[in-house]
């Protein structure tokens, strides 16, 4: 009964991001709006984390089975691509290099700014002795 009520909680905000997504205007995929908000509900503890944990937990441990249907559908109809195989191969190679670096300088100045932020909190209560 708990996978069921996390499965149903994950699978309501990814409903109310689709439904957002139609009701407003904009460009943007309701999963990811819907994803934009499970991330603010989770920050503002309405969803704790513990709630949906195990059921997240089950679909980033077998993500990789979610692109199998997307990878066969490219092999199937692989010549409907063909004329823009290298501009996608570039677009994939490029995007995917900007993300490394994002990633990785963002995690490096998170790892700072909690280390400064320790070092100021040790230094305040080492001077209140």
């Amino acid at each position: 009964m708990r996978i069921l009520r996390q499965l149903l909680i994950i699978l309501g905000v990814w409903l109310a991001g689709e439904v957002i997504a139609h009701l407003i205007p904009i460009p943007i995929p309701g999963n990811v709006i819907g994803m934009i908000l499970m991330l603010i509900l989770l920050l503002t503890k309405v969803i704790k984390v513990e709630k949906i944990s195990g059921v997240s937990t089950f679909f980033l441990d077998n993500l990789s089975f979610f692109f199998i249907p997307g990878s066969v559908a490219l092999m199937v109809d692989y010549r409907q691509v063909g004329d823009s195989l290298v501009p996608a191969f570039l677009a994939i190679l490029i995007s995917s290099i900007l993300v490394f670096l994002v990633t990785g300088f963002t995690t490096e100045w998170l790892l700072r700014l909690v280390k400064r932020r320790k070092e100021r909190k040790d230094g305040n209560a080492s001077s209140n002795l």
